[in-house]
């Protein structure tokens, strides 16, 4: 698993699970139902067109990409 991902898993904390709704960024990112949801289980990964979608939405919530392409 390459930097970017894990470092996604380690932003979604406890309390950041419990503050914000794992469907609404999937929906505000228009990712497949449940990919998010799967990916933070462990269940699968993502690929380079969810991160493309995913990670403009994370950095609204204060996520920190490894990647500075997504800055």
């Amino acid at each position: 698993m390459n930097s970017e991902l894990k470092n996604i898993q380690q932003f979604f904390t406890e309390r950041r699970l419990r503050c914000l709704s794992v469907k609404s960024i999937e929906i505000e990112a228009e990712l497949p139902a449940k990919t998010l949801s799967h990916f933070l289980k462990g269940r699968r990964l993502l690929n380079s067109e969810h991160l493309d979608a995913l990670i403009p939405v994370l950095v609204d919530f204060g996520y920190k990409p490894v990647d500075e392409q997504f800055l």
